[in-house]
C-alpha cells in the first residue's frame, strides 16, 4: 500500500493530570482450547465487585470472534484491534470489562468455527478506575527472540498489561514485569508504572520466532475526569509520488460503547484539508482517509492524549502487517509531523 503523506498539526493547550494510586493484581487463570469454537477459564475465586477483567486471547487465523462474555453478564469492550501475527498464521486480541459483578466467573471468547487452536487468559484487578479505565493501547508483530511493542504515555499508578503470543519457543517476562499466565508457551506481564513516562511491553523469546506483542495499560481509581482540548488540523494529504489525494477524512474517538465519529471533511482536489475539532485527554482517535468512493485507503492513525504536558503529543501508526508503530513529537504552531 502506497502510504500517505504530510499532515500538520496545530495542537492547543494540553492540561497536567495528578498522579493516582497504584493497581493490584488479584488472580488469574487461563485455558488451552485446542479445536473447541468456544474457550472457557474460570477464575479460582470469586470476582470481587467493581474489579477490572482483562482478557486476551490467541487463535488461528482462518476463525474470526464472535463474542466475548461471562456468567455474570459482564459487558467486555476491546483494548485495540485483533492483530495478525507476520506470516498470517495467527490472531490475538485484549478485552477488558471494568466495574465488574462480584461472584463466580466463567469467561468465555467464542468463534465463527473450530479452530487449529484457541487459548484464553483471564485475570482480575483492583484500584483500576471504574468510569474511565482505559488509558491507551499498542501493539506489534515481527520474527525474532525480542519481543516488543511501541511506547505509549502512561500516568503513575496505572496498570500496564502485556500479552505474547509466539509460534515457536517459550517467551519470559520484560524487566519490571511480573510473569501471569503461561498456558500453550504464551505468556501474559504486568507492572504498575511507578511514574508518569513512556512506557511499552517487552519479553524475550527462547528461540527465533514470529510473534505479536500487545500492550493495554488501565488508568488507577481516581483518574481525573476527561480534559476537552481543542485541536486544530491543517495540511495536504499526498501519495509518496507528490500527487495530491482526494477523498475525505474522518475522526473517530473509541469509547466504551464502540467508536464515536466526531466528524468527517472533504480533502479538496489539491489534497488539503483543515478542520477544527475537541479532542478529550486520555481519549485515543482514529483518523481514516478514504478515497472519493469510500474506499479506505490508510489504515487508521491512532493520536492518543493521555495527560501529556503542554506542546506534546503521541502519534501511533498502524502499519500495513497490522502492527504498530509510533513516534513523539513535540507540536507547536506550523510544525511539520510526517507519517511514514
Amino acid at each position: 500500500m502506497r502510504a500517505p503523506l504530510l499532515f500538520t498539526l496545530l495542537l492547543g493547550f494540553l492540561c497536567a493530570v495528578p498522579a493516582k494510586a497504584a493497581v493490584s493484581y488479584i488472580q488469574s487463570s487461563s485455558s488451552a482450547c485446542g479445536t473447541a469454537i468456544s474457550c472457557s477459564s474460570t477464575f479460582r475465586n470469586p470476582v470481587l465487585g467493581g474489579d477490572l477483567i482483562v482478557v486476551a486471547a490467541t487463535w488461528d487465523a482462518n476463525r474470526s470472534l464472535v463474542s466475548v462474555g461471562d456468567t455474570q453478564g459482564n459487558t467486555y469492550h476491546s483494548a485495540g484491534t485483533v492483530v495478525t501475527i507476520v506470516g498470517g498464521f495467527q490472531k490475538a486480541q485484549i478485552w477488558y470489562a471494568a466495574n465488574t459483578r462480584a461472584g463466580s466467573t466463567n469467561v468465555a471468547v467464542v468463534l465463527s468455527g473450530a479452530p487449529v487452536f484457541q487459548d484464553i487468559y483471564v485475570h482480575e484487578y483492583q484500584g483500576v478506575d471504574p468510569t474511565n479505565p482505559l488509558n491507551a493501547v499498542s501493539s506489534y508483530t515481527a520474527s525474532g527472540t525480542s519481543l516488543n511493542t511501541p511506547t505509549v504515555t502512561v500516568p503513575a499508578g496505572a496498570l500496564i498489561f502485556g500479552f505474547g503470543p509466539v509460534e515457536n519457543g517459550i517467551p519470559s517476562p520484560g524487566s519490571g514485569f511480573a510473569a501471569r499466565e503461561m498456558t500453550d508457551d504464551n505468556l501474559t506481564e504486568d507492572e504498575s508504572a511507578g511514574v508518569a513516562g513512556l512506557y511499552s511491553v517487552s519479553m524475550v523469546n527462547t528461540v527465533s520466532a514470529n510473534w505479536i506483542s500487545m500492550m493495554a495499560t488501565f488508568n488507577a481509581a481516581g483518574a481525573a475526569a476527561p480534559l476537552t482540548e481543542g485541536v486544530s488540523l491543517n495540511g495536504k494529504f499526498t501519495w509518496d509520488s507528490g500527487s495530491p489525494i482526494h477523498g475525505t477524512v474522518a475522526i473517530y474517538q473509541q469509547a466504551l460503547t464502540g467508536d464515536k465519529k466526531l466528524g468527517q471533511w472533504p480533502v479538496g482536489n489539491t489534497g488539503s484539508v483543515a478542520v477544527s475539532v475537541t479532542l478529550q485527554d486520555w481519549g485515543i482517535y482514529r483518523f481514516e482517509l478514504r478515497d472519493l468512493n469510500g474506499v479506505l485507503i490508510r489504515q487508521s492513525a491512532i493520536v492518543a492524549l493521555p495527560g501529556l504536558t503542554s506542546g506534546q503529543l503521541q502519534l501511533v501508526l498502524y502499519q500495513s502487517n497490522n502492527g504498530v508503530k509510533n513516534a513523539k513529537f513535540t507540536v507547536g504552531m506550523a510544525d511539520l509531523v510526517t507519517q511514514q
